[in-house]
């Protein structure tokens, strides 16, 4: 931009162009300019979200690979158990069950359980009935 500067007010020395055009070709290098370091912002934002894209796929690829190879050896029980952690919620409508599984993003979260049975869930639902 210096440079093209420079260029410029050599130009306008030279008479290649009038005072008005002098005035105004630097306020276009400005807006080129500023235009630059929003695409440069937005580059480095799309860099992070791909580098902590890519460390989530490493993890999960990691995790699927060290799950995969225990299983081979599992037991029925160990599976069960296995599957039971990572479940998030049953949710049953009319006929309808769907199970939400989850998969741990980092590696202290494999040993997390996510769902949380409450004890008193028919109790309370008992309570709203009788209400």
């Amino acid at each position: 931009m210096e440079q093209q500067l420079e260029r410029l007010t050599d130009a306008y020395l030279g008479g290649v162009f009038s005072l008005e055009e002098y005035r105004r070709r630097p306020e276009d290098l400005e807006q080129q300019r500023e235009s630059l370091l929003q695409q440069e912002r937005q580059l480095a934002l799309s860099i992070d979200r791909q580098i902590a894209v890519r460390t989530l796929v490493t993890t999960i690829e990691a995790f699927c690979a060290r799950i995969r190879a225990g299983l081979e050896h599992a037991t029925l029980e160990q599976q069960r158990q296995l599957i039971e952690r990572f479940v998030d919620r049953v949710v049953v409508t009319n006929d309808d069950v769907e199970i939400r599984y989850v998969i741990p993003t980092t590696s202290t979260s494999e040993y997390v359980r996510f769902c949380h049975v409450r004890a008193n869930y028919f109790q309370r639902e008992a309570m709203t009935l009788v209400r």
